[in-house]
């Protein structure tokens, strides 16, 4: 089913949000913080959980313009101890999570593979804006999340990002939740284990709110 590309852009938009951390990430492994494992969203109506040895950043955290923003990295990059929680795969992830809407992302998953192989898609997905950053993602629909797979080759925030990303939307409940995975520089994930880290992600939401 395709639907208006009013709503492909209504998906974007949480595209282009998480696709500017810009110099967030750096902010892992700044000084020590709390390393919580889940935060409240959102006005407290969403949790945020990542998997397995990832915690909020509680200085990611941005709230405003429709939209609530955080990444994870590892516990024990955050807290700055090594006796903290580490994944068993290196990264680093954010969440995005829209205010109430009534688009169903499945439905929009067609509209948005058109919209992102447009300059204007491609540029959603860069970080500096620039569609020429960007080369011709690839768009599935899993397990009724909308995955994107994009390598970017603008500059990349100063903890050194790889520059290929993985992202997942999907809707829990009324709302819009983009997650994405991102490698360092100097430990490059496969497909497949990204994509099993991303699903590990929206697993781990989905259980937080006791979403299906």
């Amino acid at each position: 089913m395709r639907v208006s590309r009013a709503n492909a852009l209504a998906i974007a938009a949480s595209l282009a949000l998480t696709g500017c951390i810009g110099g967030g990430a750096a902010l892992l492994q700044q000084f020590p913080a709390l390393a919580p494992k889940s935060v409240a969203v959102s006005g407290g109506e969403v949790i945020v959980q990542g998997p397995s040895g990832f915690c909020v950043d509680p200085r990611s955290r941005r709230e405003g313009d429709g939209t609530s923003f955080a990444m994870l990295g590892a516990c024990s990059s955050i807290a700055n101890s090594a006796r903290a929680d580490r994944p068993s795969q290196p990264a680093v992830l954010s969440v995005a999570v829209s205010d109430p809407g009534e688009l169903i992302v499945a439905d929009a998953w067609l509209s948005m593979q058109d919209f992102l192989a447009t300059e204007a898609g491609r540029a959603s997905l860069a970080r500096d804006g620039n569609a020429a950053s960007v080369e011709p993602p690839e768009v599935r629909l899993i397990d009724e999340v909308l995955v994107v797979t994009a390598r970017d080759t603008s500059p990349a925030p100063a903890d050194a990002l790889d520059s290929t990303y993985w992202r997942g939307i999907f809707n829990l409940g009324d709302r819009i939740v983009t997650v994405s995975v991102y490698a360092h520089d100097e430990q490059a994930l496969s497909d497949s284990t990204a994509l099993r880290l991303l699903f590990d992600f929206v697993g781990s939401i989905r259980n937080a709110n006791n979403a299906a």
